[in-house]
């Protein structure tokens, strides 16, 4: 068994007992996450997370959790090629963008960061 055999095993594991679903904002599509809990950047208004690569949410991504929009700003990770690390902030506002069909489309936005 390799190295990364051990990481996705372990982090599958953890994904299973710990993990908390978000819902994609655009798509709908639930997904399965990691919070770290005691991160720098974890407060009221960011969340440090983590999801499997082949699960994930892109950079400048929202999804919703507990009633809440946040917008992932960034997504990478050294540590492995089994999952990412991301940090998302929640967004305070909504910016109305008109469809083709003319119907407007509520996207949320943050526009402030700590």
């Amino acid at each position: 068994m390799n190295y990364n055999e051990v990481i996705d095993r372990q982090f599958v594991a953890t994904l299973e007992r710990e993990g908390q679903t978000v819902t994609d904002y655009f798509t709908g599509k639930n997904i399965k996450v990691i919070f770290v809990r005691g991160a720098g950047k974890v407060t009221q208004e960011a969340l440090e997370l983590f999801t499997a690569r082949d699960n994930s949410i892109p950079k400048g991504g929202v999804f919703t959790f507990q009633g809440n929009n946040y917008v992932v700003m960034n997504r990478g990770s050294i540590e492995s090629n089994v999952y990412y690390r991301s940090t998302a902030y929640k967004c305070d506002t909504v910016i109305p963008v008109k469809q083709p069909s003319g119907l407007y489309k509520l996207i949320p936005f943050c526009s402030q960061s700590e």
